[in-house]
């Protein structure tokens, strides 16, 4: 799954504007602008994630209705390489042959947005 270059750009600023302000000069502690970006970061990839095609709109809505009833569920797509395929026997039941997949574009646009966040905010920084 690929998310073109502006709609990352896009979102980025978007995120970095509600944690740090337009000017970047509100002053937030460290730890809640992290807790936000990664908040705002994981529903972008999430909702581009449940675009995987081949996936049942009921697996859908079950693994959403899920994070609503058990938050913490979410880290089983935030795993490190090692505890990927943990995670994805975990998933499988919901996913089924999709559950790879699934993840994979989950942890891509999850990482290509965390860098453009980054990018935006060092952008900001130096400009």
């Amino acid at each position: 799954m690929q998310v073109p270059r502006e709609e990352l750009e896009k979102k980025s600023k978007e995120i970095n504007d509600s944690i740090f302000g337009r000017t970047r000069k509100k002053k937030v502690v460290f730890d809640e602008a992290v807790r936000k970006q990664v908040d705002a970061s994981v529903k972008f990839a999430l909702g581009k994630a449940l675009q995987t095609t081949g996936i049942p709109e009921a697996q859908k809505k079950a693994f959403v209705s899920l994070l609503k009833e058990e938050p913490m569920s979410i880290n089983l797509l935030l795993v490190k390489k090692e505890e990927e395929q943990k995670a994805i026997e975990m998933l499988a039941p919901l996913f089924g042959e999709k559950t790879k997949e699934f993840l994979e574009n989950f942890q891509l646009v999850f990482n290509q947005l965390q860098e453009e966040i980054e990018f935006d905010r060092q952008q900001f920084t130096a400009g």
